[in-house]
């Protein structure tokens, strides 16, 4: 997370990017919280956590 390493680490990134550019998800999934930040950098797509994704899939309580 140092501003220093910020270009190596889009590089790294890239490959990624550019497949989930290429795969057009519905939804990007990551459950490490420096990772989501990277993708979402890397792409400009949301991220979410998979746990978010579960609670997301259940239908609301009726109240």
């Amino acid at each position: 997370m140092k501003k220093e390493n910020f270009d190596l680490s889009m590089r790294i990134g890239s490959k990624l990017f550019g497949e989930i550019e290429r795969v057009k998800p519905d939804v990007v999934l990551s459950g490490c919280g420096t990772c989501q930040i990277q993708i979402r950098q890397g792409t400009g797509l949301d991220v979410i956590h998979p746990l978010e994704l579960l609670n997301q899939s259940f239908p609301t309580p009726l109240p």
